[in-house]
């Protein structure tokens, strides 16, 4: 009898458990600045914060686009890379939370998948023939 291959196991364990993590991390990040909205309010917050958490939020993403889990990694360093490493500091809060993952998902998914938005994908349009002179 043949003995059929398992698929490898993913270095970073369950997707599940990789959505899970990023999102305590973010929770955790937002608890911290809860009370940052009112001294330093940005642009990219919302009017109110969102009902759905952050776990939620993400597992939605993932839900309906289907990016490889390592796009969820790479979102988390460029929001790091954000947090920490900016001039003046962006911090996140329950009123830019969402807005700020759902871009750096995308981002990620552009570097990491090489995903193009339909209209790049698309075929440039037929070249009309020359009416002779």
């Amino acid at each position: 009898m043949a003995r059929v291959a398992a698929e490898p196991e993913s270095p970073m364990g369950s997707s599940q458990e990789a959505i899970t993590l990023i999102a305590a991390t973010l929770e955790n990040v937002v608890r911290h600045n809860q009370d940052l909205r009112q001294s330093q309010p940005t642009s990219f917050d919302a009017v109110s914060a969102p009902a759905i958490t952050v776990h939620r939020y993400l597992s939605r993403i993932r839900q309906y686009t289907k990016f490889q889990d390592e796009c969820y990694v790479v979102a988390l360093v460029y929001l790091d890379r954000l947090f920490y490493s900016h001039k003046a500091p962006f911090l996140p809060t329950a009123h830019n939370v969402h807005r700020l993952i759902i871009t750096s998902v995308l981002i990620a998914s552009k570097f990491y998948d090489g995903v193009q938005p339909r209209a790049a994908r698309a075929r440039p349009p037929p070249r009309r023939a020359r009416a002779p002179p």
